[in-house]
């Protein structure tokens, strides 16, 4: 096998960054300030409390892909404090799940998908609590037409799954705006954003491959199918590192 090591020990060459065309490193690199900004932006009672009214018994999370996962961190961080049920919707939603006690977070970054906006739709029909979340589309026209209180996310981001770092605090800041026992998450995301930027200063592209955890990584997983196992803790982000590979890498994982 150590032709496979000394291919991968290409991986110090300078010229190989240019195999991530769409900048892809730096996006995730400012990940730390996204969550930063998106904290700043985001955290904190956003939405009038008299929105929700005098009951929430339960939260539905709408969305797909990269916009879905973060409804999936956003219920990592309050798993233990939140107090009704709590559940991630992809695709198109059972009805069931929807009531006038029902919190509807409807999130899609383009404000244009399809299963989103039947998820809205569906949710107006049954009297949900909705709050909708996107950078515009037609998810922020319907908002409008139906007074439906609308979260606006920055156009400027080149896929959805790179908004993360926004996303996820406009999804807590929905929550503090809804539960008083959730609140002071702007400790968490500095605690987070402290604890990316100790892994980026340990894992930049930079750093020879002896002393690099992902050009080791990179190195193990050539040629072979990997398998991620996770706990339920810190299954998305596992979730997300799968899709990192399948997206971005195009390896099966």
């Amino acid at each position: 096998m150590n032709w496979m090591k000394e291919d991968f020990e290409d991986l110090d060459n300078p010229a190989t960054f240019a195999v991530d065309p769409s900048g892809m490193y730096g996006w995730i690199e400012r990940m730390c300030d996204h969550l930063d900004d998106g904290a700043k932006k985001y955290l904190g009672k956003i939405i009038p409390k008299k929105y929700f009214g005098d009951g929430i018994n339960n939260v539905v999370v709408c969305g797909m892909g990269g916009s879905a996962i973060s409804g999936d961190f956003a219920f990592s961080a309050v798993r233990e404090i939140i107090p009704v049920p709590f559940k991630v919707v992809r695709g198109y939603i059972e009805p069931r799940l929807l009531n006038p006690e029902t919190l509807q977070i409807v999130i899609s970054y383009s404000g244009n998908t399809e299963e989103t906006i039947w998820c809205y739709e569906q949710g107006l029909s049954r009297g949900a609590k909705i709050v909708a979340i996107a950078s515009g589309g037609e998810l922020k026209n319907l908002a409008k037409r139906d007074g439906t209180p609308f979260v606006e996310l920055p156009d400027d981001f080149l896929a959805p799954r790179l908004a993360l770092g926004m996303m996820i605090p406009a999804i807590l800041g929905v929550l503090e705006s809804a539960f008083d026992n959730i609140n002071g998450l702007d400790e968490l995301i500095r605690d987070a954003v402290d604890s990316l930027k100790l892994g980026l200063n340990g894992f930049a592209r930079d750093l020879p491959y002896d002393n690099n955890f992902p050009k080791k990584l990179a190195h193990d997983i050539h040629g072979v199918f990997p398998v991620v196992i996770a706990s339920d803790l810190t299954l998305p982000v596992a979730t997300r590192f799968q899709a990192q590979l399948n997206e971005n890498s195009k390896w099966p994982c």
